[in-house]
């Protein structure tokens, strides 16, 4: 198999943060940094790179962010958000912790689950919004605009297609 050209840590470095969006009022409170490259199903971003880890390794965004800006991730330590926005990759947002600190700190701030963020009502206009949604070349929902839902209202990407999909409780509408 032959292979491209060998690519620095610089221009590694360039090529992720080039898919960062650091435009405030984004995210919550306004200071995330959005991640507009690819994301997974979860809404985490996603970025391949083989220059620091010495072969072809998908990283979720905000771990590569948090691995740039502090050095190595703990051995079994997930990087966690503050700002519980999953595709942002502001490192002021990022701490290192295990699954029960994230835990905690899920419950702490209320985050039990998605639906406990969602109204009734607030989950209608979500359908409503989502219904008028544009669409992508492939005739999928456009994921920034799915985003920017999500932010609206607090959620993740997910959940937005999801209640917008009608996939979860009824409501009458």
């Amino acid at each position: 198999m032959k292979r491209g050209p060998k690519v620095s840590k610089e221009k590694t470095e360039k090529l992720f943060w080039d898919k960062v969006d650091k435009t405030p009022g984004l995210g919550p409170k306004g200071t995330c940094w959005e991640w507009t490259a690819g994301k997974n199903n979860g809404g985490y971003g996603h970025f391949a790179e083989s220059v620091f880890s010495g072969k072809r390794k998908i990283w979720k965004a905000h771990r590569f962010s948090y691995f740039l800006e502090r050095g190595s991730i703990p051995d079994g330590m997930l990087i966690c958000h503050t700002c519980d926005n999953r595709s942002c990759c502001n490192p002021d947002h990022l701490w290192a912790g295990s699954a029960k600190d994230n835990s905690d700190d899920m419950f702490s701030k209320g985050r039990r689950n998605g639906w406990l963020k969602v109204t009734d009502d607030q989950a209608l206009h979500i359908r409503q919004e989502y219904d008028d949604l544009p669409l992508s070349k492939s005739g999928k929902k456009k994921r920034g605009e799915v985003s920017r839902l999500a932010n609206q209202y607090g959620v993740t990407n997910s959940l937005i297609v999801q209640i917008g999909k009608r996939r979860l409780r009824r409501i009458n509408d």
